[in-house]
C-alpha cells in the first residue's frame, strides 16, 4: 500500500479524485499525510458506482452529440437543474445521433435520459457552460450589497425570530438602492430540539425551506395562531433557537390541523408538495417522535440516540407530517411571493444571494434518503489559513465526487 500511497502523492491520479498536493491559505503548498490520502481513496473505491454516468460538456449550444454507441437511442429527455424540461428531438448527424433541443440549453448542470428499444434507459449529466466570463466580469459595474443574516433583523416575528416576510420587506427597500444585492445565511430547516445543532452551515436538507422562518401571518390560517404567539411587543437581544421552534411547531401544528379540516384548502397546500416533500415530512415527523422517546427514555431499543431508520417512517403520528407539509407548503409560497416582489430580480439585475452550505447534518434527510452520495468513513473541513491556522473539521461526510 505504501507504494500506491507514495505513487499518488508524486503522480495525482484523476481516477482517485484525491489532490496529490494543494495551497492553504497562507499561500503554503502541502502534501497530505499518506495515510489520509489511502484513507480517501479506499473510502472513494468503496462507494465508487461501477457505471458512474458520463458527461457531456456544452456551451451555447442547442443539439447534444452522442457517443457513439451500438444501441441507438429511441427517445431522449433533458431534465434541466431547476426542474423543468426541455423537448427534445432524436436526429442523426455525420452517422453519430444527436439530441436536437427546442431551445439553447440554460447554463447548469442538466441531465440527459435515453431510452432504448432493448436496453435499460441511460443516464447523462450535461454540463454547460459559457465560453468565457472574462467579458462579464471586466464590464460589470460596482453595485451595492446587503449582506445580513435573518435572526439580525428586528423587531421579531411571532417565533422570536424574522420572517420570509421581513426578508421581502429588506428585498424591496434593497431595491430603492441602486437595485441592491440581498444577501443572507442559508435557509434550510435545522435540528432544533434533539438533536439541537442550530448552525446554518449544517442544515437537514439542503432541498427544503426553514419552517422557522414562515410568517404565519400570510396565511389563512393565521386565525389558529394563538394570541400570545401573534406579536411580540419589544426586540429580542438573542435568539433562543429552543424556544422559538417549540413555539413555532406548536404554531404550525394546530395551523395544518385548521387547514387539513378544509379539503379544498389541504388540496391546495399538496398541490405545492412533491414526493420528496411527503418523504421529507415524515422523516421530521420520525425525528419528533424519536426526541420524545429519547426524553422518555423509551428509545426503541439498539437505536441510537438520533439516527432514524426507515423503520422509525412506519411509527410517526399523521398529525406530525402533515405539520411538516404544510410548512413545507407555506415556506414555499412565501419564497416564491419574495422572488416575485422585486421587478428588477426578474431581469437579473438585483438577485437574492442565499449563501449555500458545502454539507449537510449526518442525521439529516439528505443522508437518510442518498447514502451513496456521500463518502463513509470521512470528515470535510479546511485547510489551515490565518483564522485557524490548524485547520477546521466540520464534523460531516464529505459529498462523493463521483457519485450521480
Amino acid at each position: 500500500m505504501a507504494d500506491r500511497v507514495s505513487r499518488s502523492l508524486h503522480a495525482a491520479d484523476p481516477a482517485a479524485c484525491v489532490l496529490s498536493s494543494y495551497q492553504d491559505g497562507l499561500g503554503q503548498t502541502r502534501t497530505p499525510p499518506a495515510e489520509a490520502v489511502a484513507a480517501l481513496q479506499d473510502a472513494i473505491a468503496r462507494s465508487a458506482d461501477p457505471a458512474p454516468p458520463p458527461i457531456i460538456i456544452t456551451r451555447g449550444a442547442r443539439a447534444i452529440p452522442l457517443r457513439p454507441d451500438s444501441a441507438k437511442p429511441i427517445a431522449a429527455s433533458l431534465l434541466l437543474e431547476d426542474g423543468a424540461e426541455l423537448p427534445i428531438k432524436l436526429s442523426a448527424r455525420r452517422g453519430r445521433a444527436v439530441a436536437q433541443c427546442s431551445d439553447l440549453i440554460p447554463l447548469g448542470v442538466h441531465t440527459l435520459t435515453l431510452d432504448y428499444r432493448s436496453a435499460p434507459p441511460q443516464r447523462i449529466f450535461v454540463l454547460a457552460q459559457p465560453d468565457t466570463l472574462r467579458t462579464t466580469i471586466d464590464d460589470a459595474p460596482r453595485r451595492l450589497a446587503l449582506f445580513i443574516p435573518l435572526y439580525a433583523l428586528s423587531p421579531p416575528g411571532p417565533f422570536g425570530i424574522a420572517t420570509y416576510t421581513d426578508l421581502r420587506t429588506l428585498a424591496q427597500w434593497a431595491d430603492q438602492f441602486d437595485h441592491a444585492l440581498v444577501g443572507t445565511l442559508p435557509l434550510f430547516p435545522t435540528f432544533l430540539d434533539q438533536p439541537f445543532d442550530p448552525s446554518p452551515y449544517a442544515p437537514i436538507t439542503r432541498l427544503m425551506w426553514s419552517e422557522l422562518f414562515i410568517d404565519p401571518r400570510a396565511t389563512p390560517e393565521a386565525a389558529a395562531l394563538p394570541a400570545r404567539n401573534a406579536t411580540r411587543a419589544r426586540p429580542l437581544t438573542h435568539i433562543d433557537y429552543r424556544a422559538s421552534w417549540a413555539t413555532a411547531r406548536a404554531a404550525l401544528k394546530a395551523m395544518s390541523a385548521r387547514a387539513r379540516s378544509s379539503p379544498a384548502r389541504w388540496s391546495e397546500i399538496l398541490a405545492r408538495c412533491s414526493a420528496q416533500t411527503v418523504r421529507y415530512a415524515q422523516f421530521r415527523a420520525a425525528t419528533d417522535a424519536a426526541a420524545t422517546a429519547h426524553r422518555r427514555g423509551t428509545r426503541r431499543a439498539g437505536s441510537t440516540a438520533h439516527r432514524i431508520t426507515t423503520k422509525d417512517l412506519a411509527h410517526t403520528n399523521p398529525a406530525d407530517t402533515d405539520l411538516y407539509l404544510y410548512a413545507q407548503s407555506i415556506a414555499n409560497q412565501q419564497m416564491t411571493a419574495l422572488a416575485r416582489s422585486r421587478p428588477a430580480a426578474r431581469n437579473s439585475a438585483s438577485p437574492l444571494y442565499l449563501d449555500l452550505p458545502v454539507g449537510v447534518h449526518p442525521d439529516g434527510f439528505d443522508a437518510f434518503t442518498r447514502p451513496d452520495l456521500f463518502l463513509t468513513g470521512a470528515e470535510a473541513g479546511a485547510p489551515p489559513d490565518d483564522l485557524n491556522p490548524r485547520g477546521q473539521s466540520w464534523g460531516f461526510a464529505p459529498l462523493h465526487p463521483t457519485a450521480g
